[in-house]
């Protein structure tokens, strides 16, 4: 067992997140280890493990991984990907649903910063004039603007994108008149829509008191 107790979680935070998403009792498995149903996946059988040493977490089912610490910005936006037969024809409908998330990057290295991300953009633009200037285009077919999981959406490619986005972004007229489609992803992106606000709130709130104020007693 690691001695390195920095992301280390409790029985009771797993439990109290179980109770919240509705996933059932958890399980102990060996001495480190608790096991639920993945909230993610939602299979029947309990098949996500938690380790409250380290803190990471592992489904057996859909194989998502990652770190418990940060289930409250990546439940409300794990995504999978839908893939379309063309993308830009797509993008062309007079009224196409969902939202558009669009990131602009300046002297940035365009390989670079795809590798901070686990989510492939829809649409690579690059500047005209410059190769280094680019934005990422972002469409989430079932997320709607102006809620509670667009915005979460935002907050969860700010946090990869954090120490190299730029403030300065684009008008659509600049971006059509400066920019040009560069590399595609035949690949929308549908939002989880398992759980309410109300359930995800209350997650990101437990979450606040238990990493800042050390008190999950609701």
């Amino acid at each position: 067992m690691s001695t390195d107790n920095s992301n280390h979680i409790t029985e009771e935070l797993v439990s109290q997140v179980a109770d919240i998403l509705k996933l059932g009792k958890i399980k102990h498995f060996g001495y480190d280890e608790l096991l639920i149903k993945c909230p993610f996946c939602r299979a029947r059988a309990h098949s996500l493990f938690v380790n409250i040493v380290t803190g990471e977490y592992y489904c057996l089912n859909c194989g998502i991984m990652d770190n418990f610490r940060t289930l409250d910005i990546v439940l409300p936006c794990f995504t999978f990907e839908e893939v379309t037969e063309n993308i830009i024809a797509t993008f062309s409908k007079p009224k196409l649903s969902g939202s558009f998330l669009l990131l602009p990057f300046e002297n940035k290295n365009l390989t670079e910063i795809l590798n901070l991300t686990n989510l492939k953009p829809s649409i690579v633009l690059t500047r005209n004039d410059n190769s280094n200037n680019f934005c990422l285009l972002y469409h989430f077919s079932n997320l709607q603007p102006d809620t509670r999981h667009n915005e979460l959406i935002v907050l969860r490619l700010l946090a990869d994108f954090r120490d190299s986005i730029s403030k300065n972004i684009p008008s659509d007229e600049e971006v059509i008149d400066n920019y040009s489609i560069t590399s595609t992803n035949n690949v929308f992106y549908k939002v989880i829509d398992y759980y309410s606000d109300t359930q995800i709130d209350a997650v990101i709130q437990l979450f606040d008191r238990y990493f800042k104020g050390g008190n999950i007693n609701v």
